[in-house]
């Protein structure tokens, strides 16, 4: 039985109303039912885990574990074995140990149409052999350590950054997916010889380039910073004229990655004028009958008086033919005479003494048997 709270008359288990005053008993009921039902579901025993599945789980937890904390290892030996310091000390460090091969493989060129190679990287290695302290400045650069021309860091070049070293590093794209790629460009340089003489043959670290023609614009290259060696040779009529150079292409252009550099290499000599009272005798260079008489010399064919090119440690003298013999005369060296020697010929000799007297002494002879047929 229930009691009505409002009237407090007993109230049958099946009435939704009481009968004395009408006040319903339907919510206090669901209430009570609804309390039966919790009361009955927080009775209900809790469900145990299996130990088999409960370390499963233990053992995914330690697997993500490792997996993060390996991929996290990962991706910091990556990021430090692809960083910028890294390659600026591998760089530094083949070429220290002259390693044309790793160098090169280090090196990207300016220009993305050329490559590097062996042969490119050796005036690098003399440059560094002749001035060691040149890597640690290198590094400095490369690393960043001093501060460029408009504020950019040196060492590390966006497109817009001017260039004012040889080498320089730059971010191109991504390595490993993960990673930044870093690059070491090197400038390029392409060379163009001048010299004396048309005609003259141009070498290039060994390497025959060409044939100089006064005017000729002709540029050789690529080439990379280093210690390059610049010869030239002239096989002149009179003599043979060679020098050779060392061009260090270190410059800082300040301004653009691929430049063209103009080298002038003096190979000397000069035209020399030899004289003579004796306009007929003939010209020797360095023992050699050139077949040129020194009268010859004021028709020469140029605009220049006088044989040449001729060198300056040349030496010349001048020689003619006599009834009593082959006179010749002192030799000298040109640089010694200033490009102008007046070569005279004794031509009163010890032979010329002899004939003479001889020749005196048969007219004498002859007169006197003259004399006496009369």
């Amino acid at each position: 039985m229930s009691i009505c709270k409002n009237c407090g008359s007993e109230i049958n288990e099946n009435s939704k109303f009481c009968t004395k005053c009408g006040t319903p008993v339907e919510k206090e009921t669901v209430k009570k039912e609804t309390q039966k039902t919790v009361e009955k579901k927080e009775e209900k025993p809790k469900k145990e885990i299996d130990p088999r599945e409960k370390k499963k789980r233990t053992i995914l937890i330690a697997l993500a574990l490792v997996v993060l904390i390996g991929g996290f290892s990962l991706y910091s030996v990556g990021k430090s074995m692809t960083s910028k310091e890294r390659l600026v000390e591998s760089f530094a460090m083949a070429l220290e140990e002259g390693n044309a091969s790793e160098v090169a493989a280090l090196l990207v060129p300016a220009d993305p149409d050329t490559i590097i190679v062996e042969k490119h990287i050796q005036p690098l290695l003399d440059h560094v052999e002749e001035y060691p302290g040149y890597i640690e400045h290198l590094v400095e650069e490369l690393n960043g350590a001093n501060e460029g021309l408009s504020g950019f860091k040196r060492g590390e070049r966006e497109d817009e950054e001017v260039n004012d070293q040889q080498f320089y590093i730059r971010k191109n794209g991504k390595k490993y997916l993960f990673f930044d790629n870093y690059e070491i460009v090197a400038q390029e340089y392409f060379v163009r010889v001048e010299t004396d003489y048309d005609g003259a043959v141009i070498h290039i670290n060994g390497e025959e380039k060409g044939i100089y023609t006064e005017g000729d614009i002709t540029y050789y290259g690529p080439y990379y910073p280093g210690k390059h060696m610049i010869k030239v040779t002239y096989d002149g009529e009179y003599t043979d004229l060679e020098e050779e150079v060392a061009e260090y292409l270190m410059y800082e252009t300040y301004s653009e990655d691929i430049v063209d550099q103009d080298i002038y290499v003096e190979l000397g000599g000069d035209y020399a004028i030899v004289d003579s009272e004796y306009y007929d005798s003939s010209i020797f260079v360095d023992g050699k009958d050139i077949g040129t008489m020194v009268g010859d010399q004021w028709n020469h064919g140029s605009d220049i008086d006088g044989i040449g090119p001729i060198a300056e440690d040349s030496k010349i003298y001048i020689q003619k033919e006599f009834p009593w013999g082959t006179i010749r005369s002192e030799e000298v060296v040109v640089g010694d005479v200033g490009y102008y020697a007046y070569l005279d010929l004794d031509i009163y000799n010890d032979t010329l003494n002899e004939q003479l007297v001889s020749a005196i002494t048969k007219y004498l002879e002859d007169n006197e048997k003259v004399i006496e047929s009369y």
